[in-house]
C-alpha cells in the first residue's frame, strides 16, 4: 500500500483552469468600475436575487432540485443555497401532498420567509409544470413531470407586482403567454454588488447557470429590465388577453409596508375560514400560544398566515413566524418546542407521528375547519365584531370587483375562494378587528402608566396592570390572560417607550424616566399534549 506521502493526487488540470477561468472572469466583471449607457441603470433594490430551482434536464426525476439560473450569480450573506431551495420547494420537486392543477402550468404561487424581524427576506415562489406545454430551456423529457420554482428573494413585500413578474416569466418560458418586449438583439447590464458565486454555476456577465441548460439572452433581459424598475415606474400590461390578463402594478412606497400584504392575504383568509374561527385564532396568538395552519396549497397556507399577521397588528407575535415549513431533513423538529410559534406546512404524514402541548391550535385549510380549542377566552367585543364583519362580508361575496394588487388571474381562477377583497374592504375590516382595542391602540394607553418618582432619581415608568384592568369591565378573562402574554408585553414597553419620550420632551429637563414593569402572575406550563387528529386518515405514501 502506497503511503500518503508517496500517493499521487488525482488531478484534473483542465477543470482547474476552467474553474480558474471563471473565476478570474467573475472578479472583472463585478469588481470592474461599470459605465452606464442611457439604457443602463443602478440596481433599484426592488429584488435581491431571482433563482430558477428544478432537476437539472440531465438527471432523472429522482434527483434533488438544484438552482439552475441565479441573477445575479452570487450567494447573498447569510442565507444558505441548501435552506433557499428546500423552502422553495417545500415538498420535493414533485409537489408531495400538495394540489395539482392539470389545466394550467402554474400550479401554486405563494411566499416563504427568513427572519421575522423588522427587515426579512421574503421568497416570492411560483411554482411551473411543464407536463403538459412545451420544452422549455430547462426542461427535458426525464424532468418533464417535476416542478420548477420561480424565486424573488426581496426585502420589499409587493407581493402582487412580484407575482406578476414571475407569473409573466414562468407562463413566457412554456409558451403560454407571448413576449412584451422587444430588446432588439441589446442586452440590459446592471449594476450589482460584488459576491462569492455560488458553486457549480457557469457564468456569463451578470448571470449564473447550471452547466447542462443555455440560458436565452431574452430570459436575462427580463430578470434585468424588472431589477432596474422601481415603486415608481408606471404600469405595464404584460398580457391583455381575457384569461390571462397580466398588469405589473406597484402600490406607493408607505403602503407597500403598512398595507401590501393585506392587500394580497385577508380575501384568502376570510375565503377559506369563518369568522368566529380568525377571532378564535387571533386570541390564541395574543396568547402566545402554538398556531398549526396545515394545507395542500401553499397560497392558501402562507397567505392566511400574513392574513393573520396583518389582523394583529399593530400587535407584533412574540413567537416564530415561518410561512411555509419544509417537511424533509430536520425542519419539522421546530414543531416540538415549548415556544411559541405561527407556522405554515403541508399536510404530510409525519404530522401525524408527531406530539403537540395541549393549548396548541391547529388549523385544516383544507376541510376549512378549526378543530375545538380548549380552555380559551372569548375576543373582546366577539358578538358585535361578529356581527359587523359577518354583514360586511355579505356585500361582498358575489362581488366579483377585484383591486389591482391581488393575485394575478390566471392563477388565482383555480382557487375555490369565494372573496376578492377592495383595499377599501381591507380597511373597513381592520378597523372593526381593532376596535374593541382602542384602550390600548390609542393615547388612552397613556392614562395607565405611572411613574415611581421614588424609585431612582429620575422616576421609573411602569404599565399598571391592575389599573387597566379595572376598567375594562367587560371581558375581563380575555384582558386578564392576554396582559400576561409576551405579544401583549413587547406592544406595551414599544408604548412606554413612546410615551416617556414625549414627556421627556414636554418637560425640557432631559430627565428620562427608567421603564420598570409591574410584577405578572406566572402562567402555568403546559403538560399535557396531543397530536393532529384532522390528517391521522393519511397514508405514509404520497
Amino acid at each position: 500500500m502506497n503511503s500518503p506521502r508517496n500517493s499521487t493526487p488525482d488531478w484534473n488540470v483542465k477543470k482547474f483552469e476552467q474553474k480558474l477561468e471563471k473565476e478570474v472572469k467573475h472578479r472583472k466583471d463585478f469588481t470592474s468600475p461599470v459605465k452606464l449607457s442611457p439604457r443602463e441603470k443602478p440596481a433599484s433594490g426592488l429584488f435581491d436575487q431571482f433563482f430558477l430551482i428544478g432537476i437539472p434536464p440531465c438527471q432523472d426525476i429522482e434527483s434533488q432540485p438544484e438552482i439552475l439560473v441565479a441573477f445575479p450569480p452570487f450567494e447573498l450573506p447569510g442565507l444558505p443555497i441548501d435552506r433557499i431551495i428546500a423552502h422553495a420547494l417545500p415538498t420535493g420537486p414533485t409537489r408531495h401532498y400538495l394540489k395539482k392543477f392539470k389545466s394550467s402550468p402554474i400550479q401554486d404561487e405563494f411566499v416563504f420567509q427568513f427572519g421575522s424581524g423588522e427587515d426579512p427576506y421574503y421568497g416570492i415562489c411560483v411554482h411551473i409544470s411543464t407536463a403538459n406545454t412545451g420544452k422549455p430551456f430547462y426542461g427535458s423529457k426525464k424532468t418533464k413531470k417535476s416542478t420548477f420554482c420561480f424565486c424573488l428573494l426581496t426585502r420589499v413585500p409587493a407581493f402582487s407586482s412580484h407575482f406578476s413578474f414571475l407569473t409573466y416569466i414562468g407562463l413566457l418560458t412554456v409558451g403560454h403567454i407571448k413576449r412584451i418586449h422587444d430588446f432588439s438583439g441589446e442586452s440590459i447590464s446592471v449594476k450589482m454588488p460584488p459576491g462569492s458565486p455560488i458553486n457549480e454555476l457557469d457564468l456569463d456577465r451578470q448571470i449564473g447557470y447550471h452547466p447542462q441548460i443555455k440560458v436565452p439572452d431574452a430570459f436575462t433581459n427580463e430578470l434585468a429590465f424588472y431589477y432596474i424598475l422601481t415603486l415608481d415606474s408606471p404600469p405595464e400590461t404584460y398580457s391583455s388577453d381575457k384569461n390571462c390578463e397580466l398588469i405589473l402594478r406597484f402600490p406607493e412606497h408607505n403602503d407597500v409596508f403598512q398595507k401590501a400584504i393585506g392587500w394580497a392575504s385577508l380575501d384568502t383568509l376570510f375565503s377559506l375560514l369563518p369568522v368566529i374561527d380568525i377571532l378564535t385564532i387571533l386570541t390564541g396568538l395574543l396568547l402566545d400560544r402554538q398556531v398549526l395552519v396545515v394545507g395542500s396549497c401553499l397560497q392558501e397556507v402562507s397567505m392566511a398566515i400574513y392574513g393573520l399577521q396583518t389582523l394583529l397588528l399593530p400587535f407584533k407575535f412574540a413567537g416564530t413566524i415561518i410561512p411555509v415549513l419544509p417537511i424533509e431533513g430536520d425542519f419539522l423538529e421546530i414543531l416540538q418546542l415549548p415556544t411559541p410559534w405561527l407556522i405554515g406546512v403541508a399536510p404530510c404524514p409525519k404530522l401525524k407521528k408527531m406530539t403537540f402541548i395541549d393549548t396548541a391550535i391547529f388549523i385544516d385549510l383544507d376541510k376549512r375547519s378549526l378543530p375545538t380549542v380548549r380552555d380559551i377566552p372569548k375576543f373582546p367585543m366577539a358578538v358585535k365584531t361578529t356581527s359587523e364583519l359577518t354583514k360586511l362580508l355579505s356585500k361582498q361575496k358575489h362581488s366579483e370587483l377585484g383591486h389591482p394588487f391581488g393575485f394575478p388571474s390566471i392563477y388565482s381562477k383555480n382557487l375555490d375562494h369565494k372573496y376578492t377583497f377592495t383595499q377599501q374592504m381591507f380597511d373597513k375590516i381592520t378597523k372593526i378587528i381593532q376596535l374593541p382595542f382602542n384602550q390600548v391602540f390609542t393615547r388612552d394607553v397613556y392614562g395607565f402608566f405611572v411613574t415611581d418618582i421614588q424609585a431612582a432619581p429620575e422616576g421609573v415608568t411602569i404599565f399598571n396592570e391592575e389599573l387597566f384592568l379595572a376598567q375594562v369591565s367587560a371581558d375581563k378573562s380575555f384582558w386578564e390572560n392576554v396582559v400576561e402574554s409576551q405579544t401583549f408585553q413587547i406592544y406595551i414597553e414599544d408604548k412606554l417607550l413612546e410615551y416617556i419620550d414625549e414627556k421627556a420632551a414636554n418637560d425640557n429637563n432631559g430627565r428620562r424616566p427608567s421603564i420598570g414593569s409591574a410584577p405578572h402572575r406566572m402562567r402555568r406550563a403546559h403538560s399535557r399534549t396531543k397530536v393532529v387528529h384532522f390528517i391521522s386518515d393519511l397514508s405514509d405514501e404520497s
